[in-house]
């Protein structure tokens, strides 16, 4: 079954919708391993809290060997989706960071953000010394509104109640709203939610 055949006008309804409302596209790209040699790559829209499946794809993912490509092809597919001139805010996963991606995004003047601890250690190309993460600002023009990653595992994106679970669980099930995504996806909704609540976003002039 060719499913992008029926499934393409209902993901450019919902598209469009969330434009003509929000003014601008949410989205959320998330890759869930599925075993040991295949992944599923997702890109959802954020919508009240829930991520709407707009695109996926499966792809043989071995160790050691990136699926970049992929991943440029499947948001390259989305890029179709999306109403001419509208602006796009990317959440993504560390793993969809290489940099063939990242400077695509920036070619579509996409506005993206990593899911990544603002403690993390960064070491610069020629500098001996390392800084957190989060002390780096985004480019002139765009606005960086950092957002506290502790607790958005557990955190259910849908309700809002703690569902308390071990690292090894990859799946958020919630038994009190019946929401059930990846629990990567999870976190990246509730990130986005608190980022674009922020009330203070700090804005770097050019």
């Amino acid at each position: 079954m060719r499913v992008r055949k029926w499934y393409d006008p209902v993901a450019r309804q919902w598209l469009a919708a969330q434009f003509a409302n929000a003014g601008e596209i949410h989205l959320i790209v998330d890759g869930t391993k599925a075993d040991f040699a295949h992944q599923l790559l997702m890109v959802s829209m954020a919508y009240h809290k829930r991520a709407v499946p707009i695109a996926w794809m499966w792809v043989k993912h071995i160790r050691e060997h990136g699926t970049g490509s992929k991943q440029l092809a499947l948001l390259s597919y989305v890029r179709t989706l999306i109403p001419g001139g509208a602006i796009v805010i990317l959440v993504r996963d560390a793993e969809f960071g290489s940099a063939k991606v990242l400077k695509q995004l920036d070619c579509w003047h996409w506005f993206y953000v990593p899911r990544q601890k603002t403690g993390m250690g960064v070491g610069l190309k020629g500098q001996s010394d390392w800084k957190p993460f989060g002390s780096f600002a985004q480019k002139a023009g765009r606005t960086a509104a950092p957002v506290d990653p502790r607790h958005t595992t557990q955190v259910c994106s849908g309700c809002g109640r703690i569902v308390e679970k071990d690292p090894h669980t990859r799946v958020h099930d919630c038994p009190h709203c019946g929401l059930n995504i990846s629990r990567d996806l999870n976190a990246a909704i509730n990130i986005l939610t608190h980022g674009l609540a922020s009330l203070d976003p700090v804005v770097i002039e050019s």
